[in-house]
């Protein structure tokens, strides 16, 4: 996601453990969730939840 993004996904997240990473020239920042999924509609939840914010990347 582009920086400045990070406190969106964290504020819909923020029951769950996440790490952060800085792209190389700082334009970027990956988040990873660390999250315990009952069942692959689940996933798909979560894609869709972040998908709402504005230049978001979901891998």
């Amino acid at each position: 996601m582009p920086k400045g993004k990070e406190d969106e996904v964290k504020k819909l997240f923020s029951k769950h453990e996440s790490t952060e990473r800085q792209s190389k020239n700082g334009n970027y920042t990956s988040i990873t969730l660390h999250m315990m999924m009952p069942d692959s509609n689940a996933v798909i939840d979560v894609y869709q939840k972040v998908s709402d914010i504005e230049g978001i990347i979901a891998l």
